[in-house]
Order: structure tokens, then C-alpha cells, then sequence
């Protein structure tokens, strides 16, 4: 088990929603800033055949509600430098709403990580995009977070920024490819 691969949601799905999830790993951070019950969706479209669903909040018909204008201009920011460094085609690299096929958790788990903050989610994104996963996104509705306040200061995200940089490098080199 690897930080970042399966969180249980802080809000109760419904009973219908067991098997729908059954066998597929998700993570999202439970501080109710996502609704649970996109986690179905989600679901359903790694059932249909992609590999990777991320509960995006750049694409058409997503609503981000209460977060910060600094939060949203620095997650902008760092998504369009993620996007420069690895695929256009993904808009949010930081939204830990995810879920994903068996194959694609065992590809992360194989994989040789270097981060345990929340550079692991680029560090995954970098092992799917590197072995030609179909990743799709959703649109989402993201609300301020319901868990109390954020404990991240200035330094995080100058070592978010820096660490996710990195990602990208060892990413354009191959770094990332089964061995």
C-alpha cells in the first residue's frame, strides 16, 4: 500500500455505490471539497475503458466554489507548467480525485517513486502518460474544503513547485518507463 492510492471518503456512499466501485482504486483527500458520488461516474468510465479518471477543475462544466484567488491563480499556474512538461491534453495534474484501473495502480506500485507529498500525484500521472494510458477528465464540482483550513505555507509550494519540476524532467528522459 503506497500513500495516495486508496482513501476512503469522508462523507458515506450510498449501499448501490459497492459494486459499482468494486475492484477500482480511487483516492481523493476527505476534506469534502469533492462530492463522493462523482466517484460513480468516474467508475463507470474506467469500466467502459480508460484507464484513469481525474475529477478535473479546467475542463468545460466544472464550477470551483470558495477556494482562495491565490490558491486558483497558483494552481493554474502549476498545472500550465505541468501541462508544458508533459501533456497538454491533461488539464489538472494536482486534484488527488482520481480513480483508476487495476492496471494502472499496479503500474504505480512497480513504479520507482521519489515523492510522498503531493508530488506523488504528478509522479503518477508521469508513470500512466509514460506507459500510454488512457487518462480522461471529468468535470467537477470543487467547493472550499469542509476539513478545516490548509496547513500549506510558501515553502510548500516553492518545494511543490520544485519537486513537480523534477517530475517533469525525469519524465522527458524516460525515467519513468518499466524497467
Amino acid at each position: 500500500f503506497r500513500r495516495g492510492l486508496l482513501v476512503f471518503p469522508a462523507r458515506p456512499l450510498p449501499m448501490r455505490s459497492v459494486s459499482t466501485l468494486a475492484m477500482k482504486p480511487f483516492s481523493f483527500d476527505a476534506d469534502g471539497a469533492n462530492d463522493p458520488r462523482e466517484l460513480l461516474e468516474a467508475a463507470h468510465r474506467v469500466g467502459a475503458g480508460a484507464d484513469v479518471v481525474i475529477a478535473s477543475k479546467y475542463v468545460p462544466g466544472s464550477r470551483v466554489e470558495g477556494r482562495p484567488l491565490v490558491r486558483r491563480l497558483g494552481s493554474r499556474v502549476y498545472s500550465g507548467m505541468l501541462r508544458a512538461l508533459f501533456d497538454p491534453a491533461v488539464h489538472d495534474y494536482s486534484n488527488s480525485y482520481r480513480v483508476y484501473s487495476r492496471r494502472a495502480a499496479e503500474l504505480v506500485l512497480a513504479a520507482h517513486t521519489r515523492y510522498d507529498t503531493p508530488v506523488y500525484l504528478v509522479e503518477m500521472l508521469a508513470v500512466w502518460l509514460a506507459h500510454g494510458l488512457a487518462i480522461e477528465e471529468r468535470p467537477t464540482h470543487y467547493r472550499a474544503r469542509i476539513g478545516g483550513e490548509s496547513k500549506v505555507v510558501w515553502s510548500d509550494v516553492a518545494r511543490g513547485f520544485a519537486g513537480a519540476f523534477d517530475v517533469g524532467v525525469r519524465f522527458r528522459r524516460g525515467g519513468y518507463l518499466a524497467r
